[in-house]
């Protein structure tokens, strides 16, 4: 190097040689350093020469002058890149590849007789240790093109590709072997082994020879053993390499492309999305592995499992219960829920019967056969259902483990696992669908069965809603809710000539009848409550009994809206029920038409402490008047002591007005009180008056009023007390109602004498809500009425009366009336 730069030797060249390529092959060697250096300290430059070069044709030409004496002529050449070219135009309009026409044709016309691919494909593994590049070149191809022509493909062939090796050959193995061993293990399991390897088997079903072809290419892609170097293809460059006159590149993706990296133990995915081989074996071959080490029972095991999510019943109308492929003996039919149970196909099914005579002998001997629904079919592809089943197990396995040890989810195994999974997952669900394809259900006198084509809608796959659809196009089943027709239909087939009869018994007939219809499990009781409702049935203890029945008699309902503590007049909601007119009558006695017509049913007002009600019916075919309704007041009392001179005396009020009785020494004034003629002077020393009111049979509470005490401090903390309110809740806007609402709930209230009015600010639409006298609700409940009542009429006024306000508490009344700082008249607005 150093007499080199010397001037006297301007004129030499130096030839340095390494056949083998190791001593320059990186660029960190000695020799490469020492090159550079020259070239920067004199005006020596440094010219790299391939012994055959990768670029242009030089490696085509040296093939040719070495191993064939003639070649057609350049028409034949063109005519051969022509037809290369029409290949590569249909894949390419096909969305298959990329390559261009014109470009495969001048590449075909510089490398004939070879495909050019062989160049890029050399000189991924040209730089191998140990591999001669001239030398090892020209062998192999040598035996190569020796084997084309000893076996007699070459007459059928356009050009040498790389995939036209014969790694079967043990002549062409050896010198492939020589390039990379370690991958001979991949070759005789993934590529070619005598019709035993994985692509053969794959070619053998596609009666084709397109997976051994593209398992080859990638192999020749895969042998370079330098460090970074680029190895396998992705997938657009294997069909561009496999366009070739004559071969259907339609399907290769799906048939080959998609199917081989499943198949193949050995073959591998890059980050990039290039497929190559690798001496260590894939996801494919531990999945295999691990579904050879499964019993049948494991995989039984595992169909269950599977089958139990894709069947199970979420409507749950038709059936409530699965049971998948479970023994005999461990199946119990129940009353009141529809089973649907998986069978094993039968091997000796026939088109009457396919289903297994002992499955036909169990439904002869159940009770309630119209509890009881088959699934099954063909057993020629159980096989399958049960192998798919294993790897989906397995597969989903495998990613258990991966995210238990944090491989990523863009990892190529990772990714790999999925795609397997997603695989298996359609594989099985194709396979279910051929063998599980036989509903069969009870009908009358005997079973019958039905095709049912399972399909996937919206990339989902509902098998109970196709079951439901099958049997409902049948008459099995019916997804009506209740109506007159099924109350007929009940009175038809399930009374069976009775009435009246057992609820019960209609149910179990339900149940026990196959030509029943399956619905609903609660669609007999709705039918029982809708003909009822209807007036067609009638209940009769634990029985129902179906009519024509007798008029019902009118009735009278009559509700207290509210009573006035002050003047104890009521207000009254009469509600006829039958009939048009109703008549009333002071105290019990029936009325008659001659007696008073009530006019307004909505807000009858009284102060008599008992009314009877009837109600008549004056229409064209009048119901006969039913007995008459006998409303009673309540009666009230008030008390108050104050002081006259030295004397203490005491005031009672009756609302409304009865004759009182009173005591002052704490007897009970029912049986020993004296009757109440004025205000009277308390005798020294009495705390509490008793007083009771009674009239016409109408008796008031017994009150006990404290003495000689402020009206608050009468007030026992820990006793309920009850605050009437009316006068300070009337008629309030809903703004201020609910202030009031949020208090009683802050203070624990009871709300009773509610009245809620809405009316429409658009229509004269109103609604009005009536909670009587003596009922309690809950702020909450209140609220929650508010809420629904404006719902049904937007753009509402609301007011909010509330006559009654009941405290659990004395002191929870007391705090009210200090928060709200009120003035309250303890005497007359509050009772405890």
């Amino acid at each position: 190097m150093v007499a080199a730069n010397k001037a006297e030797l301007s004129n030499v060249v130096i030839v340095i040689s390494d056949l083998s390529a190791t001593a320059y092959a990186s660029y960190d060697t000695g020799v490469m350093a020492a090159l550079n250096n020259l070239q920067q300290e004199s005006n020596r430059s440094a010219l790299f020469i391939e012994p055959v070069a990768t670029q242009g044709d030089e490696v085509f030409h040296i093939l040719r002058t070495r191993l064939f004496e003639s070649l057609p002529d350049r028409k034949t050449r063109q005519e051969v890149g022509l037809a290369y070219a029409e290949a590569v135009k249909k894949a390419k309009q096909m969305e298959l590849t990329a390559a261009t026409p014109a470009s495969f044709s001048a590449e075909i016309l510089d490398s004939y007789p070879f495909h050019f691919s062989l160049r890029d494909l050399y000189g991924r593994f040209k730089e191998n240790p140990n591999f001669q590049q001239t030398r090892g070149l020209l062998r192999m191809m040598r035996v190569i093109t020796a084997n084309l022509w000893e076996t007699k493909k070459a007459e059928s062939l356009h050009l040498i590709h790389p995939y036209d090796i014969d790694l079967n050959d043990p002549e062409v193995f050896t010198e492939f072997d020589r390039i990379n061993q370690s991958l001979s293990e991949a070759v005789r399991a993934d590529i070619a082994n005598s019709g035993r390897s994985h692509a053969e088997e794959l070619d053998v079903s596609l009666k084709a020879r397109d997976a051994t072809d593209a398992a080859k290419l990638i192999y020749v892609a895969s042998l370079s053993l330098a460090q970074k170097a680029v190895i396998g293809l992705r997938d657009s460059e294997i069909v561009a390499w496999l366009c070739a006159p004559e071969r259907d590149i339609d399907s290769m993706h799906r048939d080959v492309l998609e199917v081989l990296p499943n198949r193949a133990w050995y073959l591998h995915m890059s980050l990039d999305g290039r497929l190559y081989f690798k001496n260590i074996q894939n996801l494919a071959a531990r999945l295999y592995s691990m579904v050879g080490a499964t019993t049948k029972e494991n995989r039984v095991q595992e169909l269950r499992r599977y089958l139990t999510d894709l069947f199970e019943p979420k409507i749950r109308d038709l059936y409530q219960e699965i049971k998948v492929l479970a023994p005999i003996d461990e199946i119990t039919i129940s009353q009141d829920r529809v089973t649907l149970i998986l069978a094993d196909p039968y091997p000796g099914a026939t088109a009457d019967i396919p289903l297994n005579p002992e499955w036909v002998k169990f439904f002869g001997e159940q009770t309630f056969q119209n509890r009881i629904l088959f699934l099954t079919g063909d057993r020629n592809t159980m096989e399958e259902v049960l192998k798919n089943a294993a790897y989906l197990r397995a597969v989903e396995t495998v990613l258990r483990e991966q995210a238990q040890d944090g491989v990523s989810p863009k990892d190529p195994q990772a990714q790999e696992a999925v795609r397997s999974k997603d695989k298996y997952l359609m594989q099985l669900r194709s396979a279910v669908q051929q063998t599980f394809s036989t509903i069969i259900y009870p009908s009358r006198g005997k079973i019958r069965h039905e095709f049912i084509n399972f399909n996937f809608e919206s990339n989902q796959y509902d098998a109970e809603a196709q079951i439901r659809k099958t049997l409902a196009e049948n008459q099995k089943f019916s997804q009506e809710g209740p109506n007159e027709t099924w109350i007929r239909k009940t009175e038809d087939r399930l009374f069976d000539g009775q009435n009246p009869v057992p609820w019960n018994e209609i149910k179990k007939r339900a149940a026990v009848k196959p030509e029943w219809q399956m619905h609903h499990p609660g669609l007999l009781d709705d039918i029982k409550t809708l003909a009822i409702r209807l007036g067609k049935w009638k209940l009769e203890g634990n029985s129902v009994r179906k009519g024509p029945f007798d008029k019902e008699p009118t009735q009278v309902t009559v509700n207290t809206r509210s009573i006035d503590q002050d003047s104890g007049e009521a207000i009254l909601q009469i509600i006829p029920e039958g009939g048009t007119k109703v008549f009333c009558e002071i105290g019990d006695a029936k009325p008659t038409s001659a007696s008073r017509e009530v006019k307004d049913f909505h807000d009858f007002r009284t102060r008599e402490l008992k009314l009877s009600f009837i109600c008549v019916d004056d229409g064209p075919d009048p119901r006969p008047t039913g007995p008459h309704t006998v409303w009673t007041n309540k009666i009230s009392l008030k008390g108050r002591s104050y002081s006259q001179g030295s004397d203490t005396f005491f005031q009672i009020f009756s609302i409304p007005p009865a004759p009182v009785r009173y005591t002052t020494d704490g007897s009970d004034p029912l049986s020993r009180g004296v009757p109440y003629n004025g205000d009277f002077i308390v005798p020294p020393g009495t705390k509490i008056v008793a007083a009771v009111a009674e009239k016409d049979g109408v008796v008031s509470s017994v009150v006990n009023f404290p003495v000689d005490a402020k009206p608050s401090d009468n007030i026992r903390p820990d006793e309920a007390v009850d605050w009437h309110c009316r006068k300070r809740y009337q008629n309030l806007p809903i703004s201020e109602g609910f202030q009031v609402l949020e208090y009683a709930r802050e203070f624990r209230g009871g709300l009773s004498a509610v009245m809620i009015t809405v009316v429409s600010a658009d229509t004269d639409e109103t609604l009005m809500y009536t909670l009587p006298d003596g009922q309690f609700k809950t702020p909450e409940e209140i609220i929650d009425l508010v809420e629904k009542l404006t719902a049904l009429v937007p753009r509402a006024n609301l007011t909010l009366t509330i006559g009654e306000i009941s405290f659990s508490r004395g002191q929870d009344l007391l705090d009210w009336v200090k928060k709200n700082r009120l003035d309250l008249d303890y005497s007359r607005e509050v009772r405890q």
